[in-house]
């Protein structure tokens, strides 16, 4: 398949266990996150570790995304935006600072401006969505005995992943930038190769339905930093 997809979701949907195996199955090149910016934004009150690990994980990113805007396939386990989706909540709950959040929109904004977007206009993107609930999200999180005991020794986090799986929500519901799709991760094995297969046609028949009825798509810098604003910034 001959598209750029990047996949998103909350934490535990199964991001880079699907990149993987899509990336497999398309014999497409597949970008996961690093051992180093897998670990962004688990301890909240690290808060100058949290961000230095996300600006790793922004420079890592962008430079991933520039060296394949305008190859035919690819597939990214993350968007540049999610940990930024986590530092304003961090920054709404009183963890770090507002002015940190603002330095890192900033970054994103900075390096999204230099991307060569003339560059893609005939390369098909498609922003793909893992859709999991609040409860197999925490489900998933307490299975793992690290995650298990700091819920029980920081009682907000609760709070925050609650909140947290919500800005997805509504992020994913406001993004009008690339053609996206939505995946229901409870009705799939993500380990079972007959259930990436039938995720691999659903996806290659929505590039295929796009491609046939949709207007190309003109990446411009003004839309996406217009995105983050309102998928981001204005959600309280």
């Amino acid at each position: 398949m001959k598209a750029l997809i990047i996949i998103s979701g909350v934490d535990g949907s199964g991001k880079t266990t699907l990149a993987n195996h899509l990336a497999m199955h398309y014999h497409s090149p597949g970008y996961l996150k690093s051992k180093l910016s897998n670990q962004s934004m688990f301890g909240l009150k690290e808060d100058q570790l949290a961000l230095r690990y996300a600006l790793d994980f922004l420079r890592e990113r962008m430079n991933l995304l520039e060296e394949r805007l305008d190859h035919p396939s690819a597939i990214f386990d993350a968007s540049v935006y999610e940990d930024l989706i986590r530092l304003k909540l961090m920054a709404d709950l009183g963890f770090i600072a507002s002015k940190e959040v603002d330095q890192y929109a900033q970054n994103i904004h900075y390096r999204i401006k230099q991307l060569p977007f003339q560059r893609a206009q005939n390369t098909q993107h498609l922003f793909v969505y893992l859709n999991l609930s609040f409860e197999e999200m925490l489900s998933r999180k307490l299975a793992e005995k690290t995650n298990y005991h700091h819920f029980l020794h920081t009682p907000i986090l609760y709070e925050y992943y609650k909140e947290l799986h919500r800005r997805y929500q509504l992020w994913f519901e406001r993004y009008s930038c690339l053609p996206k799709f939505s995946v229901e991760v409870n009705q799939y094995d993500l380990h079972d190769p007959k259930d990436i297969q039938k995720l691999a046609q659903k996806l290659a028949q929505k590039i295929q339905q796009i491609l046939t009825t949709t207007e190309p798509i003109h990446l411009t810098t003004e839309k996406l930093i217009a995105n983050v604003e309102q998928g981001i910034f204005q959600i309280n």
